[in-house]
């Protein structure tokens, strides 16, 4: 279980990187911060994913059934903390007025923790 973490821990600060840095470059090019959230999101998801199954929770599933049941609950529950966090955005934002960076770092400890739990609980049952 301490390994599990620690490996959870240091896949998801490189997953944060991925999606903070994406997030930062897409808004110093210009872009709206839902959109650059959206398409940083959708990059660090996809490493997760990969990560998470291999290494973190060592995921014995091998028949593409197995596999793609993995991938759905993965990303479905990756959907429901990407609109938790874009609520969060909206409001530390929006309604606090609040640096569009801090409020993305504020909302990524609470997605941390919530992804892991998801994954644990609901994605990689068997691990």
């Amino acid at each position: 279980m301490k390994r599990e973490i620690g490996l959870y821990l240091i896949f998801g600060i490189l997953t944060t990187i991925i999606g903070v840095g994406g997030y930062a470059l897409l808004l110093g090019v210009g872009w709206h911060y839902v959109v650059a959230s959206t398409v940083s999101w959708l990059l660090a998801v996809l490493f997760a994913f990969i990560t998470n199954r291999k290494y973190v929770f060592a995921s014995n599933a091998i028949s593409i059934n197995d596999i793609l049941r993995e991938g759905t609950s993965f990303f479905m529950s990756r959907i429901g903390t990407w609109i938790m966090e874009t609520a969060g955005l909206l409001l530390l934002i929006e309604s606090i007025h609040l640096d569009q960076m801090i409020s993305k770092y504020i909302m990524s400890v609470f997605v941390v923790v919530a992804n892991y739990v998801l994954s644990k609980v609901f994605v990689f049952q068997s691990s």
